[in-house]
Parts: structure tokens; C-alpha cells; sequence
């Protein structure tokens, strides 16, 4: 409404400069008393307006009320006594303007009070006409009527344009109503969404917690499950192997398949499976690139610092910054495990995962893995035992004749299927008997023992295996080896036999040994007749002076051929 009064007093402005232009070139054309008359009293309305605009006296209503009731009397004033005809539109213009602004002022959708206000603003109007028909005799009834059909357009126009107006309000605000309940309507509505869009937040939210816990309960569930699953695939793999290699293999991959790892390693120490070299293995996902820069960094010992403290360790990408396979980003973070037995490190575990802090909850389950794996060592161990107990020598460690026997079985069915040669060797102790009476049987076993180990060290080197045959005879057996190569290798392990360091209670004690070589088929037709034909060049060695090598050869058959048929005329058994 504020607006709407400072639009009037505005216009009230305008159209009195108006007005005045209008006057004031009108008495410069035609100079008259009552046009100086005018010109002073719309110069005196367009000042009271520019007063009631710029100190915004539109604002105090009832100060604007008795302002504009002054300028209603004083254009009614200047109508009836001063203003000429050639105005008189521009005042009533005026008027009409200044008698609805004074309805604006009051409700004028009332009717009653829009009659009254009509009534109260149109009367000194009239008051003035009636004052100048009685007291000028010059006034016309002509211009009484005219001054009487102006009022009556006053008032008809103000009524009916009010009317329009107040219908127009009326819709508006019928309007503006009906759009203002809608707009509550959509407000309740809106609240009565927001409670409804809280209510489904929150119940956004605890399934959103349920949710969380669910998957936490899941992930706790798999990794039980995968927990399970791996140790039962370990002690399935504990009954179902005994072999070493072939068990950390298994055990490696079944690992790492059960927990979705990268990579998992063991290395297992020489001294915990009786071995002369580490067992090391690994299963992994990752570019062999990255297996050999592990082994390599594993071999240099940048694991050591982990190792000492014989206890899980994590080892995270930004803990352990000198280690590089963590720092290329394929691996984030590792596991340490310590494989132990009565407080002494037997082996390690490895495991690797891409994603940070993957083994923060899992110390348990390698515990419990490497516990596993001890056992399973431990079994492997008792069974390689057992094993080399069913065939080993007792005394000397060496292979006994029965597994000799198994194994030259072998050797000679793939001597045959791939045409490559087969040797062997027999080494007889000279004189052992009078040897052992002399120095008394624990002394011959130790000579025996310390025979067994140079002989086995040697051949070994060459790629052979060495038996004892019986109480002090040897098998050397060569896959591969000529006769030549076979007596070059005898020769060095006679002399190391030879210059052998025997001390008997501060008495040197020298041994020397007999020794024959035969080889399939250079000499021998079937790998069969291979140890009987080495035989019989030992026994040759020994009836021709002892402490020889002899290689097998068609004197040795004359030889024994005779010693037969000396023994058949006797009546004895043949020596073959």
C-alpha cells in the first residue's frame, strides 16, 4: 500500500506541472487575474505535493488524509472561483485523481464507506458552487447547470471506475487468496514431506547401519569361511603328501587361492628338513618380474629386522619403505610369518595383497597356518626318516642293497630305453678281518663310516650313488658314465682312500681297498650282468695283489673260468 501512496503523490506531481505549464503559457497569451490566481494555486498544491513526496509523508496516514482533503477544498476553490473554462478538464482530471486516492486511503471495497468518502471529498465542491451562485448575480443558471452535470460526472466516474476497481480487487484478492491457500496447502504439504522424507532418512540410515553391519557380518563370515577352507585345504594336503617340495607347493598355492592374496611364499630352512639347501616356494599373480625381485631381496636379507622379532609382523607400504617390491605398488602390504618349533625359526610365510592394511585382522589365521605347516614339516620329517631308515645303511648313512637293488632296476630300464650308458663299481676292504681283530670291530666301523662319507662326497660330485653290498663291499653305480670316466673318478677316491688320516690310539692306520669297473654296453651286453661283472673284476683286483683297479675284461673270464673248472674237478662250488 505504501508503494500505491507514493505512486499518487507522484502523479499528483506530474500532473500539477502539467497543469502549471498549462497556466502559465495560457496568461502569458491572455493575461487575467483569476488565471494569476490559478497559476499561484497549483504552484501551491505542486508544492505541498513535493513536500508530502520527498519527506515521504505518505507514509503517516492520517497526516496525508488531512493534507489531501486541504487540496480537494483548494482545487474546488479554484474550480468554482478562479480557473476559466480552459482548465476546468485538467481539475477535474485532478480531482478524480485526488478522490481516488482517498478512497485508496480508506477501505474502499466497502461500499458504504466508499459512498462516504465519495460524498465527504466531492462536498466542498459543491459547498463552493452553491456559495458562488448566491453570492455572484452574474452567474449564470447556464453555468450552474454545467458546474451541476461536472459534479454529476464526478461522481458517476468516481463511483463507477471504484466499482470496477473494487471488482478487480475483489478478484485479485479472491485470487491472491485462493493462491495463498494453495501456497499453505503446498507448505503443509511440503512439511508433511519433509517429516516424511526425516522419517524415510533416518530409516535411510539405520538400514544404512544395518547394512554396514550386515556386510561387516558377511566379510567376518567369508573370511571364516576362507579361514576354514584354507586350513582344511592345508590339513588335506598334511594327509595327502609327505614329500617336502611337493607339500609347500600345494600349501603355497592353496594359500593364497583361499584367501584371494597376490603372491604367498614359504622358505623353509635347511636344518628343519635335514636338507642341504633352502626350500623355497612361491604362488602368485604377478609378473615373474616381481617373484625374482622378492627372491633377490629375500636372499640380500632385507626381511632380516622382520624376521628376529620371530612373532606375525605387517608389513604395510609405509612402514617398510626399504623394501622395494612394496614401494612399486603392486604389493601394499605384507605378512610375516614365522614358522617355529620349541622357540627356534624353522621357516618363513609370505603373503602379499594390492590393497592397504588387508591383513590388520588376520594374525590368528597365520598363527594358526604356520602351525599347520610346522606340523606338516614335522610329519614330512618323521616320514623322510622312516624313509631313509628303510633305505639306508644303519651304520655308514650310505643306500643298503635292497634299495640299491630297487633303484638299479630303474637305471637299467632307462639305460635300455634310452641307449646311454650304465657303470659300476665294487670296493672291497683288504684284509678287513684281520683288521677288525686287530683293532677291534668299533674301530672298523668307524673306518667304515669314514670310507662311506669320502666315497659318497666323491660320487656324488660326478652324479652317482654309492650302497653298501655288503659287510665291507660298496656299489658305485654311474648313469651316464663311460668306462674311462668311471676309473678316472676311482682313481682320485683310492688315493683319497690311501692317504686317508686313521689315528688308533696314536697309531697311523693305513687302508687299501680292491676295486673292479664294468660299463653297459661297452662291455657288457645287459645291464643285468652290470654287478656281477664288477664283481668279478673286484675279486680279480684281489687275487692279482689287492689294492687295484681292475676294469673289466676278457682275463678276468679266463681267470674265472679256470678257477671253475679247477673247482668242478675238486668237487667244489664254482666260483661263478
Amino acid at each position: 500500500m505504501d508503494s500505491v501512496k507514493q505512486k499518487f503523490a507522484m502523479t499528483h506531481i506530474i500532473v500539477l506541472a502539467i497543469l502549471f505549464i498549462y497556466m502559465f503559457l495560457g496568461i502569458i497569451t491572455e493575461p487575467t487575474k483569476e488565471g494569476l490566481y490559478g497559476v499561484l494555486a497549483v504552484t501551491l498544491l505542486w508544492l505541498l505535493d513535493s513536500v508530502v513526496y520527498f519527506m515521504q509523508l505518505y507514509n503517516k496516514r492520517y497526516v496525508l488524509i488531512a493534507i489531501r482533503y486541504v487540496e480537494i477544498i483548494m482545487i474546488s476553490l479554484a474550480f468554482v472561483f478562479i480557473v476559466h473554462s480552459y482548465t476546468s478538464v485538467l481539475l477535474v482530471v485532478f480531482l478524480a485523481i485526488m478522490i481516488f486516492e482517498m478512497l485508496f486511503l480508506f477501505d474502499f471495497t466497502d461500499i458504504y464507506t466508499r459512498t462516504i468518502t465519495t460524498g465527504v471529498s466531492i462536498f466542498p465542491f459543491v459547498c463552493f458552487l452553491i456559495i458562488r451562485q448566491l453570492s455572484f448575480s452574474d452567474y449564470s443558471e447556464s453555468g450552474a447547470v454545467e458546474m451541476i452535470c461536472i459534479i454529476s460526472i464526478i461522481i458517476v466516474f468516481v463511483a463507477q471506475i471504484s466499482g470496477i476497481l473494487v471488482t478487480m480487487v475483489t478478484s485479485y484478492e479472491r485470487r491472491v487468496f485462493e493462491q495463498r491457500r494453495l501456497t499453505e496447502n503446498a507448505k503443509d504439504m511440503n512439511e508433511t514431506l519433509k517429516l516424511h522424507q526425516e522419517k524415510i532418512k533416518k530409516a535411510n540410515e539405520e538400514l544404512g547401519i544395518q547394512k554396514i553391519k550386515l556386510e561387516t557380518a558377511n566379510r567376518k563370515v567369508n573370511r571364516v569361511n576362507a579361514e576354514t577352507l584354507t586350513q582344511n585345504e592345508i590339513l588335506k594336503y598334511i594327509s595327502s603328501t609327505l614329500e617336502i617340495n611337493d607339500l609347500v607347493d600345494k600349501i603355497t598355492a592353496a594359500v593364497r587361492n583361499s584367501l584371494s592374496l597376490d603372491f604367498c611364499s614359504i622358505m623353509i630352512h635347511p636344518s628343519a628338513v635335514h636338507s642341504k639347501k633352502k626350500i623355497y616356494q612361491m604362488s602368485t599373480s604377478l609378473p615373474p618380474a616381481f617373484e625374482q625381485g622378492f627372491y633377490n631381496e629375500l636372499m640380500q636379507g632385507k626381511f632380516d629386522e622382520f624376521v628376529e622379532r620371530k612373532e606375525v609382523y605387517i608389513c604395510n607400504m609405509y612402514q617398510c619403505r626399504n623394501v622395494c617390491i612394496l614401494s612399486e605398488g603392486a604389493v601394499t602390504s605384507m605378512l610375516i610369518a614365522p614358522i617355529l618349533q620349541n622357540g627356534n625359526l624353522n621357516g618363513l610365510l609370505f603373503c602379499g595383497h594390492s590393497r592397504q592394511d588387508f591383513f590388520d585382522e588376520s594374525i590368528g589365521l597365520f598363527e594358526n597356518i604356520t602351525a599347520q605347516i610346522m606340523m606338516a614339516l614335522n610329519n614330512a620329517n618323521l616320514y623322510a626318516k622312516v624313509q631313509q631308515l628303510a633305505i639306508r645303511d644303519g651304520l655308514t648313512g650310505i643306500y643298503n642293497r635292497r634299495y640299491l637293488n630297487e633303484l638299479f632296476k630303474k637305471l637299467s630300464d632307462e639305460a635300455k630305453i634310452n641307449k646311454e650308458p650304465l657303470s659300476a663299481a665294487l670296493i672291497d676292504i683288504d684284509h678287513f678281518k684281520s683288521f677288525n681283530d686287530t683293532y677291534g670291530h668299533l674301530f672298523g666301523d668307524y673306518v667304515l663310516r669314514k670310507l662311506s662319507e669320502l666315497t659318497d662326497n666323491a660320487v656324488n660330485e660326478h652324479g652317482g650313488i654309492v650302497s653298501r653290498y655288503g659287510g665291507e663291499e660298496f656299489v658305485l653305480v654311474f648313469p651316464g658314465k663311460s668306462t674311462k670316466e668311471v676309473y678316472n673318478i676311482l682313481v682320485a677316491v683310492q688315493r683319497a682312500i690311501n692317504s686317508m688320516p686313521l689315528d688308533y690310539e696314536g697309531v697311523f692306520v693305513q687302508v687299501r681297498v680292491s676295486i673292479g669297473i664294468t660299463s653297459y654296453p661297452e662291455i657288457c651286453n645287459s645291464p643285468e650282468e652290470v654287478l656281477n661283472r664288477a664283481d668279478l673284476a673286484m675279486y680279480y683286483s684281489k687275487e692279482h695283489g689287492r689294492n687295484k683297479i681292475t676294469i673289466d675284461n676278457d682275463d678276468v673270464h679266463d681267470f674265472f673260468r679256470a678257477k671253475n673248472n679247477e673247482y668242478t674237478s675238486k668237487g667244489k662250488v664254482k666260483v661263478v
